[in-house]
């Protein structure tokens, strides 16, 4: 697990990085990474890697968050899988390349 400032699931989770990494090794022994991007404003990575891998989006990780009756609360991420181990820069490229290739994979809540 890393971004583009730290390494490791605990200084990854809870940041405010624009991406974050997470690599392993599939059943055939071969590495793989999957980088992913789109925080909103306020938003932090919850990640963990300690029984399983997991990274979500926490819109509410400090505080509280209040979404008013009849509004609502969009989100757009992208999710990259990069065949080998990938280090930093090639993992923020294809984080900007995603985001911008994709615009229409918008989740709402």
């Amino acid at each position: 697990m890393f971004s583009a400032s730290a390494a490791g699931e605990e200084a990854v989770n809870g940041s405010a990085e624009p991406w974050v990494a997470l690599g392993g090794t599939g059943p055939d022994g071969r590495a793989y990474t999957l980088v992913f991007s789109g925080l909103g404003d306020g938003d932090r990575w919850f990640t963990w890697t300690a029984m399983y891998p997991g990274v979500g989006v926490a819109f509410a990780f400090e505080r509280p968050v209040t979404i008013a009756a009849g509004t609502t609360r969009r989100g757009r991420h992208a999710v990259v899988l990069a065949d080998g181990a990938l280090d930093a820069a090639t993992a923020a490229a294809l984080a900007a390349s995603a985001s911008v290739r994709r615009p229409d994979s918008a989740t709402t809540w």
